[in-house]
């Protein structure tokens, strides 16, 4: 064969075909490291050979010096080109002639949620050799690509519109293939299909630098061949457009890509219409003896107002829409205390609460938790546009609701749309002298309110 596959041997050192994956190339750099570190191997010329074995891995692990030494190696002499008999370039997969082989790169994209790795295929390949490392690439990356921050997003958009266009092909490299191969086509009397051959090699040439051309004497060679071809004069075979933009391959992994992304599209959209499984809430039901949430105020707003400030004052977000779930509405409390879960006695001091739920807002179901025993105190309802008096041991409480539209009962709430959120200030209940401190809340959204909120999960609740 009148080229050269491995110009120094690399290939060879490494002990894997010029068509070998960069895993490939890794594995065997592996292997072959270990057997002749010096460390282990006490041959003379171990040193030599693993510096060697260092530099072709060098060379060849990195994809954009792999393809500057395959096109190196590709290069013919000027007594090589004017031989009466070429033999061709095969693909390196299949060994396949092709009259449109292309030295080409393609790039898988793998992510791990914290990292993202990248594989690379390159080689010389027929179209269709081509096309089934593009889909393989594409469509692994399509799946697996896009997880890892944060460049798993990034590397797989070039990756799938890169393999679209038939992968990356370096100018020099297919220039020098094309010419090669028009150069058979003529030595075999197939000059119809070499003329347009020569032109695609022109086309290659026209993208490389005109500082690589005139630094590379078989650049002008190979150019003097080409023109040699097309002043035959023959007619010309016409090819198919097996690359790039328009081709089957191309036509393919559009289409893939716009099934994927309507597939995505459309199960988000069941996904978001699936009717949602209910919260399931357990009713606090365990009576505490008032005495164990009892403590001096050392929290909260004093309900006549702090330095001539307003009652506190919130509101919820407005309830998602209610997806039906299979259980029925039922009636609406009564707004009022649902169930005191505290034991009056005489020694206990009761202060007064006050809830104010806005019209046309939703409904609200409200616990008081003691902040020293977690455990709800008072379980109570205010229904949209009315109002709730109520009364509480003194003491420290969180204020959490949960609000809806359409009543399930307490063990659903309002349904797949209940919100929850709770006052982000701890509520005291207090004397001062002999007067008993209680708190109006108003239940509705007001600029500078004094008693922001937090939303909650179903389960903090």
């Amino acid at each position: 064969m009148p080229r050269q596959r491995d110009l120094h041997g690399y290939y060879a050192a490494l002990g894997v075909e010029p068509s070998a994956t960069a895993e490939e190339i890794k594995k065997a750099f592996k292997q072959r490291a270990r057997d002749l570190h010096p460390d282990r191997n006490s041959a003379p010329d171990a040193t030599a050979r693993f510096q060697f074995l260092n530099e072709a891995f060098q060379v060849l692990s990195d994809p954009e010096s792999r393809a500057r030494y395959d096109g190196e190696s590709l290069g013919a002499a000027e007594a090589e080109y004017r031989q009466p008999r070429f033999d061709p370039i095969v693909c390196s997969v299949c060994g396949k002639i092709s009259a449109q082989p292309r030295y080409a790169i393609y790039r898988r994209v793998v992510s791990f949620v914290v990292f993202t790795r990248r594989t690379v295929y390159q080689g010389i390949y027929c179209s269709e050799c081509s096309a089934t490392i593009a889909y393989k690439s594409s469509l692994m990356t399509w799946f697996l690509g896009w997880w890892g921050l944060p460049w798993g997003p990034f590397w797989s958009v070039g990756a799938i519109l890169r393999n679209m266009l038939g992968g990356e092909q370096p100018a020099i490299n297919n220039f020098k293939i094309l010419v090669w191969q028009a150069l058979y086509f003529v030595s075999i009397g197939r000059a119809d299909i070499a003329r347009p051959v020569a032109l695609a090699a022109f086309a290659f040439k026209g993208k490389i630098a005109p500082s690589l051309r005139s630094g590379l004497p078989s650049i002008a060679q190979l150019s003097e061949a080409v023109e040699q071809v097309l002043s035959l004069g023959e007619s010309a075979a016409s090819l198919p457009r097996v690359w790039g933009f328009g081709s089957r391959a191309f036509n393919v992994q559009a289409i893939g890509a716009a099934l994927i992304v309507t597939a995505i599209g459309t199960a988000s959209v069941i996904a978001g219409s699936r009717p949602q499984i209910a919260y399931r809430h357990d009713p606090p039901t365990e009576v505490i003896d008032a005495g164990q949430v009892s403590e001096p105020a050392v929290h909260g707003y004093d309900p006549r107002g702090a330095a001539g400030q307003p009652p506190p004052r919130f509101v919820p977000d407005p309830p998602q829409s209610n997806a039906a779930f299979g259980q029925p509405i039922v009636q609406l409390p009564r707004s009022g205390v649902i169930r005191a879960l505290w034991r009056r006695s005489p020694d206990v001091v009761a202060a007064p609460l006050k809830v104010v739920a806005p019209s046309q807002g939703p409904h609200y179901y409200i616990k008081l938790v003691s902040v020293r025993s977690q455990k709800p105190m008072l379980v109570l309802f205010v229904r949209s546009g009315e109002t709730a008096s109520v009364e509480i041991p003194i003491g420290d409480y969180e204020f959490r609701y949960a609000a809806g539209a359409q009543w399930y009962g307490e063990e659903y709430l309002f349904g797949p749309g209940t919100s929850y959120a709770k006052a982000e200030a701890i509520l005291t209940f207090r004397t001062d002298g002999d007067d008993v401190l209680g708190h109006t809340i108003e239940l509705e959204k007001q600029q500078n309110g004094n008693l922001p909120e937090t939303a909650l999960g179903p389960s903090q609740f």
